[in-house]
C-alpha cells in the first residue's frame, strides 16, 4: 500500500475520503472484498429545479397554427403551383402574389384575387382558388 499512496501529492492524501477510496481500490485490484458496509452514496444535488410541464393544448385546436399566407404557400407547394411575390406591386398596402395564374393577396386572414372578368378584386375562397389556378 506504500507504493500507492507515494504516487499521489500529500495534500491529497490529507483528505480521509480520498485515502479510502484508494485503500478500495487497491483491495479492488487484488482482488479482495473491503470489510465493512458498502458505502451508501447520496443522489446528486439538482443544479436547477425540474421545469413545470407544458399547459395541455386546448382540445380541438391544432398545436400550430399557420398564418394564412403560408397555409395559401403550402398548398401551392403541394399541387404544383407558383406562389410568389409580384415585385414592386401591392394593393392597399399588401403584396400581390401570383399564386398558379391568378394575382392575390391578403389582408386580415381574407385572400382577394383579381376578378378579370370586372377588373376588380373580390375575395375568394380557397377552394375556389385552388379550382382556378
Amino acid at each position: 500500500m506504500r507504493e500507492w499512496t507515494a504516487r499521489f501529492p500529500p495534500i491529497l492524501m490529507a483528505f480521509p475520503a480520498i485515502k479510502e477510496c484508494l485503500r478500495r481500490g487497491m483491495l479492488a485490484a487484488l482482488g479482495q472484498r473491503p470489510a465493512g458496509p458498502a458505502p451508501v452514496v447520496p443522489p446528486p444535488t439538482p443544479l436547477l429545479a425540474p421545469a413545470p410541464p407544458p399547459p395541455p393544448a386546448p382540445r380541438g385546436a391544432p398545436e400550430t397554427q399557420l398564418s394564412v399566407k403560408d397555409a395559401l404557400e403550402l398548398m401551392a407547394a403541394r399541387q404544383g403551383f407558383t406562389y410568389i411575390p409580384q415585385p414592386g406591386r401591392t394593393k392597399d398596402g399588401k403584396q400581390v402574389y401570383w399564386f398558379g395564374t391568378q394575382s392575390i393577396y391578403v389582408d386580415r386572414g381574407i385572400v382577394f384575387v383579381m376578378d378579370m372578368t370586372t377588373v376588380e378584386w373580390r375575395p375568394i375562397a380557397v377552394h375556389e382558388l385552388m379550382s382556378i389556378a
